[in-house]
């Protein structure tokens, strides 16, 4: 191979520009629920009647992991003046409790790899290239790279952009080219500005949150339902 012909990035597909990168993240959180949510006894996660031989935590010889000494450590804090309006919708915090089974345990560290897919959602949304040391080329909207640290110390003071005048295409990309500027890296990626297409997937990531909460809600509420009319069966027969 001769020698220069090797190139790490390619331009000719073009590189993704934010808005797919948020579309990226609202699809990774929606394969996060999915997998969830593809269990056979999502939402509640209560095992089958006929079930003989209970489904225990691995490692272990219990079926779940309780810990009711979190209503005591609350009742031990300054108690806070709420309205009277809610307090008499809050549960009482002498019998709270935290109970969770074997698939609960399971699945429960793959919602919180779910909060660190928003903190990336979050980046995309609030991501400017001048904060990171870069502009955009205005031709084919790719991102250029400054590695000239001493130029990066003027423009900026303890990471913060103090002139962002000297982060740019035109004060970079002069004629003549300058030995600072010839340094500078030209990326893929691609970087629009459009706020709107980065807003939009970051709803839609949300929407997906919000619906997967209210199948949490509805399949409790069902199941309340359900144990109340068993109660009025067997109170009946009685």
């Amino acid at each position: 191979t001769d020698a220069g012909s090797i190139q790490w990035t390619t331009t000719t597909l073009g590189g993704t520009s934010e808005f797919v990168r948020s579309m990226l993240a609202a699809w990774i959180v929606l394969t996060d629920l999915l997998t969830v949510a593809q269990d056979w006894d999502f939402p509640m996660f209560e095992e089958p009647l006929e079930v003989e031989v209970p489904v225990k935590i691995a490692g272990t010889f219990s079926s779940s992991v309780r810990c009711d000494c979190i209503g005591k450590i609350i009742q031990k804090l300054p108690k806070l003046s709420l309205p009277s309006c809610i307090e008499s919708v809050m549960p009482s915090f002498a019998d709270l409790h935290l109970s969770i089974n074997g698939k609960w345990l399971t699945y429960g560290p793959l919602l919180g790899v779910m909060v660190i897919d928003l903190c990336c959602a979050k980046s995309q949304l609030f991501y400017d290239p001048v904060d990171y040391g870069q502009y955009v080329d205005p031709a084919d909207s790719r991102i250029y790279v400054i590695v000239d640290e001493a130029y990066l110390a003027e423009a900026y003071e303890d990471g913060v952009v103090v002139k962002p005048e000297m982060i740019s295409y035109s004060a970079r990309q002069t004629v003549p080219l300058s030995a600072s500027a010839a340094t500078d890296i030209k990326l893929n990626s691609r970087y629009t500005g459009s706020y709107t297409s980065k807003y939009v997937w970051f709803i839609v990531a949300m929407t997906f949150i919000a619906g997967f909460v209210a199948m949490l809600r509805i399949a409790d509420w069902r199941l309340r339902r359900g144990l109340q009319a068993l109660e009025r069966q067997a109170g009946s027969s009685s």
